[in-house]
């Protein structure tokens, strides 16, 4: 598949993935088609989404019994605007709040539509902060696993590691809105970018279709220290990730057109050992004439 024919949207669904959708406008400078889906229109007013899918209002989510069913029931009313929304892409990327009783049926509903038409699907999301409560950081994590059944990839950002640093409450909600959307952004560049070696959609679907939890990083520093670098990649990772031995990796560097065979090489060994002796690897290279001496390795596996 043509880099130019790659057919990306991004799908928000309730008031916490339209926060994080409103951020990322940029996305329609490079033709992804943004969508806002929720069941309070309220919360289409305070973002900058053209595309709306509002849920029908009738049922009231706190008196019924089994909210799975009732969910089911809405989403299927709209079926047939979430198809129009979502039609022709090559993969989707889900956003909403994992600790909420209701939004992860509806991303599982909304991911099952995307998979019947051959979308390759993403969950994106965050834990909640360690001062929300166990309650709430334990239904994160079985909603977690409960939407591992229904999307292609699940990845899911550690809000506890932002708060490592000391920054202000406000900047690290901004930062968990801005860290989702950088993490798209790499995504969408592994595949859109022409490289000296080239990674395509296809390469991105082989490795993490149907993965679940899926490992992702991106990291940069200095060619000086491609090691230290390379042990960043799995050390400082702020990604939640079950995986201790890869068994399908797909990476991309960026570097300057000066970039030497030996230091990739270099960095492609010290990968190896993170990776599952057996592990099925795909690279590219990617010059970028503002990296200098710089490196960046963006890395996607399970």
């Amino acid at each position: 598949m043509s880099k130019n024919n790659l057919n990306i949207k991004i799908l928000s669904v309730g008031g916490r993935g339209a926060n994080i959708l409103d951020r990322l406008n940029s996305f329609d400078d490079i033709g992804i088609d943004r969508i806002a889906v929720a069941l309070n229109s309220k919360v289409f007013s305070r973002i900058r989404v053209k595309q709306r899918i509002e849920l029908t209002k009738e049922y009231n989510l706190d008196k019924v019994e089994n909210i799975e069913t009732v969910v089911k029931q809405s989403i299927e009313e709209k079926r047939g605007e979430i198809e129009k929304s979502i039609r022709g892409a090559n993969a989707l990327f889900l956003i909403g709040n994992l600790a909420n009783d209701t939004t992860h049926y509806q991303v599982a509903q909304i991911a099952k539509i995307a998979k019947e038409n051959d979308i390759l699907t993403f969950f994106v999301g965050s834990t909640p902060f360690p001062f929300e409560g166990k309650n709430k950081i334990d239904l994160a994590n079985k909603n977690k696993e409960f939407l591992e059944n229904y999307v292609d990839a699940v990845l899911v950002l550690e809000s506890s590691k932002i708060m490592m640093n000391k920054i202000s409450a406000n900047e690290a909600l901004t930062r968990v809105d801005k860290l989702l959307g950088e993490m798209i952004s790499s995504l969408v560049d592994l595949v859109m970018k022409f490289g000296v070696v080239n990674v395509d959609f296809a390469d991105l679907k082989s490795t993490i279709q149907n993965a679940g939890e899926i490992f992702f990083n991106s990291i940069d520093g200095t060619k000086s220290d491609v090691g230290g670098l390379v042990n960043d990649l799995f050390v400082k990772n702020q990604f939640a990730n079950k995986n201790n031995k890869l068994k399908k990796v797909l990476y991309v560097i960026y570097a300057g057109k000066d970039v030497l065979m030996e230091e990739i090489g270099v960095i492609g060994e010290k990968l190896k050992e993170n990776l599952d002796s057996n592990a099925r690897v795909i690279f590219g290279v990617i010059n970028e004439e503002k990296m200098g001496d710089r490196l960046k390795i963006v890395l996607v596996g399970c």
